[in-house]
């Protein structure tokens, strides 16, 4: 359990200290002055440093674990995380972040946009709502789906082929993975 606690921290040390820098880098070069910072793990979170941090305690109080007592002292020491995360979501950390580049880029549409597709916390890719999809029209929601090759320009694709009809997905089994030239999308 220790080992599994330190390679949490040092997942969490990574990802903060990354983060941390890359947005030094970012606001040190001339292109990055009164602009929000969208690339590197930035890209996929909002907060990508307050994540690390948050891991980083869970994996000190993981590590922790297999030295304390047994008679509940673990869960007690739980409380250090949790109110590290406690402290960063609701009170001091994202919030004030949040509402000061509201403030400052909220009326940016681009803005608007990274605010949208982009994960407050979790820094890994944003999988793409899987709603829209084409189906051959008149088969139930077992149907295999064949998405739109062209997904980004869905509401504006000006011809669908014969039999196929836009639709919402229903199935209970839907597997969506986020792919660098589209989505993958299975069903039973």
């Amino acid at each position: 359990m220790a080992f599994a606690g330190f390679i949490l921290w040092a997942m969490g040390f990574l990802i903060e200290s990354t983060a941390d820098y890359q947005k030094l880098r970012f606001r040190q070069a001339p292109s990055g002055k009164d602009k929000f910072i969208r690339t590197g793990l930035w890209k996929h979170s909002r907060h990508p440093n307050y994540f690390g941090e948050m891991v980083l305690w869970y994996g000190i109080w993981m590590s922790s674990l297999s030295s304390l007592p047994s008679n509940g002292l673990g869960a007690i020491a739980l409380a250090s995380p949790l109110f590290v995360t406690f402290l960063l979501c609701k009170v001091s950390g994202v919030p004030l972040l949040e509402e000061a580049a509201d403030a400052k880029w909220g009326n940016l549409r681009e803005y608007q946009e990274y605010k949208k597709n982009t994960r407050l916390l979790l820094p890994i890719p944003k999988c793409r709502d899987v709603s829209f999809l084409l189906l051959p029209a008149g088969h139930g929601h077992h149907s295999l789906p064949v998405q739109n090759p062209r997904f980004e320009d869905q509401h504006r694709h000006p011809f669908l082929p014969p039999g196929y009809t836009w639709s919402t997905f229903r199935a209970r089994n839907v597997l969506a993975t986020c792919a660098p030239v589209g989505k993958l999308v299975l069903a039973s």
